[in-house]
């Protein structure tokens, strides 16, 4: 379950009025409120804890602020630093980006939100602007921005987020919005004893996935490690065993309480391709975060920093208002130290903004391949950092008969499904040959390391490229594994001198 967000407040005045008052109760329902104060207050309201603001802010007890600007203009700059911001005048705060951890607006003592706002980032040419020239109407204009009036405020603002300002009392929809930053309003001095700053914490994404297996220990998948990999980023992870193994089963849910299992032994050994359908739909269906991510057994994420998780979370949660399904790139190991780089390939599911815009989901044969169906108009985002790339592993940990047993299985399980294999130039006797089948696979492999070879993305970077999970398993890789030498098929290990 997620916390509750934070709200940061700072009363400027000696004491609350009602009207202030009422203004905290609008938040204290569905938030934690943090209230600092520079002088003791009489206020008894359930979730809302006293803070004082001189401790806060390092100043002297002994020091007395008669300047409420000065008091304010402190306040200010504290949680600027904090966020990445930049304090100019009085008048402006100029954020260097969207804030990382929250937003910096400010509500009056009729609750009504009194900021100026406007869609921008430093560097922007309508920030520029309104910092050379003050005849902002020409500006506005100039910059295809609207000019709108709310309550004897003006708010500057690309048009489409005109909703996010009908509600005085809910920042619920301002906090759906991820590309608006704020500044004052001139610090209107007849409200200056009255105003309540706020400074909201979003709260913590929660991050899942699903693995869908069958056997994984039997079949030659490095399940443990895919785990492992995994454990420092999600907060749930839901593993459907199709077909139960003891062993691994017990392995993985020793590892953390967090991992949860699912068993339907429905996968049956000579299956057919809607069995992984199926199941692939009762992972997605199982899974209660935020964001979900469709993991396979033979992926292994980039975990070990703790710099890198907190890279994987804050990509997610700029996109959380945004972006309905978000796509990370891929790294395929390749024998000899060498890997394949990959666009827009693993995907997180963004199951909060799904639900919240109404949009059904399902996992559906789209063609010849299992995919994430959206139903209705949906946002896409892609993250190109190579440095979230999740490594795929394939069947690098495999011998002769789990590589051969994995091929005929998908291959014989969607000619059950389609009736032919005509899209991938077989016929199911080609499929039922152990030397057929391995050369159809191989010579395959070997197109797309040509490919990589041509478009630049295969590289090599030695062992300890790989992430520490599996480092010291593809180490010891005898020549009785694919991924040593793939059984000795010379044409590829030229390649991949």
């Amino acid at each position: 379950m997620m916390e509750r967000k934070i709200i940061t407040m700072l009363c400027l005045n000696r004491s609350l009025k009602e009207s202030e008052i009422i203004s905290i109760k609008s938040f204290n329902k569905k938030y934690q409120i943090h209230l600092y104060s520079y002088f003791p207050l009489n206020l008894n309201i359930e979730g809302v804890k006293l803070i004082n603001a001189n401790l806060v802010l390092n100043i002297s007890r002994s020091q007395k602020f008669t300047n409420l600007d000065e008091l304010k203009r402190k306040f200010v700059l504290t949680y600027l630093y904090n966020i990445g911001g930049t304090y100019i005048d009085p008048d402006f705060i100029l954020i260097n980006d969207l804030p990382k951890d929250g937003e910096l607006f400010i509500r009056n003592q009729f609750g009504k939100i009194s900021t100026r706002i406007i869609r921008s980032v430093k560097g922007s040419p309508v920030i520029e602007s309104l910092l050379k020239d003050q005849n902002e109407l020409e500006i506005i204009k100039k910059h295809g921005l609207e000019l709108q009036n709310y309550n004897k405020y003006y708010f500057i603002y690309p048009d489409y987020v005109n909703e996010y300002f009908t509600d005085k009392f809910s920042i619920d929809p301002i906090l759906r919005s991820s590309t608006i930053c704020m500044w004052s309003d001139l610090w209107n001095k007849s409200y200056l004893d009255h105003t309540l700053f706020l400074f909201i914490e979003k709260n913590d994404l929660k991050l899942s996935g699903y693995i869908t297996i069958t056997e994984p220990f039997k079949t030659g998948y490095p399940i443990v490690e895919c785990v492992k990999s995994i454990l420092p980023l999600l907060d749930e992870i839901v593993v459907i065993y199709g077909r139960d193994e003891e062993e691994s089963r017990k392995q993985l849910t020793e590892l953390d309480p967090k991992i949860k299992t699912i068993i339907t032994n429905k996968w049956v050994q000579k299956w057919h391709y809607s069995s992984m359908t199926e199941h692939m739909h009762l992972g997605l269906m199982s899974c209660t975060g935020d964001f979900i991510f469709k993991i396979d057994s033979d992926y292994i994420f980039n975990t070990e920093d703790p710099e890198m998780v907190d890279k994987y979370r804050g990509e997610l949660k700029k996109r959380l208002y945004r972006d309905h399904v978000t796509f990370f790139p891929k790294c395929n190991y390749m024998a000899n130290g060498y890997f394949c780089y990959i666009e827009k390939n693993i995907y997180a599911v963004n199951k909060y903004l799904l639900d919240k815009d109404g949009l059904k989901y399902k996992i559906a044969v789209d063609k010849y391949v299992n995919k994430l169906m959206i139903d209705g108009k949906y946002n896409e985002g892609v993250i190109d950092d190579t440095d979230l790339a999740v490594f795929n592993y394939d069947c690098t940990t495999m011998n002769w008969d789990q590589f051969i047993e994995k091929q005929r299985g998908w291959f014989s399980a969607y000619y059950k499904f389609a009736g032919s294999l005509k899209h991938f130039d077989l016929t199911i006797q080609m499929v039922n040959d152990d030397q057929i089948l391995y050369k159809y696979v191989v010579e395959r492999l070997l197109r797309r390391v040509e490919w990589g070879i041509k478009k630049g993305v295969l590289f090599k970077r030695g062992i300890e490229f790989n992430p520490v999970y599996i480092r010291n398993v593809i180490k010891d890789l005898g020549d009785d594994k694919y991924g040593k030498n793939y059984f000795g098929f010379g044409d590829i290990m030229k390649l991949l001198k």
